[in-house]
C-alpha cells in the first residue's frame, strides 16, 4: 500500500466511524458500516 493509499484509508475509516456513531442513535438496530478497497483498481 502506497503512502497516499494509507492516507486515504485513514480518511475513509474516520468518516465511516463518524457516520456510524450518528447512525447508532438515529436508527434502531444499526450496528456498523465497513469497507473494502482494492487500491490497485481504485481510480
Amino acid at each position: 500500500m502506497r503512502k497516499t493509499d494509507k492516507k486515504l484509508e485513514r480518511e475513509i475509516i474516520r468518516e465511516l466511524t463518524q457516520m456510524c456513531e450518528v447512525a447508532k442513535f438515529d436508527h434502531e438496530g444499526f450496528i456498523w458500516l465497513t469497507h473494502e478497497v482494492n487500491y490497485q483498481r481504485f481510480p
